[in-house]
């Protein structure tokens, strides 16, 4: 009966830390999805196109991930081709999750699905 006891106080306490953990993500997410902008359109030349923004905890665990749907860029300015230099049906980018609490994001991985760079 003890045993049984450990074991559903272990399980409560694992759900209620996932719950808490989901909500303070769920509060923080447009948080992140601004500073991920931001810092994209500061330190890019290129004119970004993005259909639709997404922000998941549990998609890359232990990673939280941006991803980006319908990606386009468009080549900067004073360069020598025209046109599109990257589509993507989808770009996620990877951050550690404890940079979601404090101003630091930093990038930990990139990928892309069904991407296509020309120039």
């Amino acid at each position: 009966m003890e045993k049984l006891k450990r074991v559903a106080l272990l399980l409560i306490a694992i759900t209620a830390g996932l719950f808490l953990t989901g909500t303070l993500l769920w509060i923080y997410k447009d948080k992140v999805r601004n500073l991920v902008v931001e810092s994209l359109n500061n330190n890019l030349k290129a004119e970004i196109e993005v259909e639709e923004i997404s922000f998941s905890f549990f998609r890359h665990f232990p990673y939280a991930s941006v991803a980006f749907e319908n990606v386009r860029a468009k080549e900067p300015h004073g360069f020598e081709t025209t046109g599109t230099i990257l589509n993507a049906k989808k770009l996620s980018l990877l951050f550690n999750l404890a940079g979601i609490f404090s101003d630091d994001l930093k990038l930990k991985s990139a990928f892309g699905c069904i991407a296509q760079l020309t120039g």
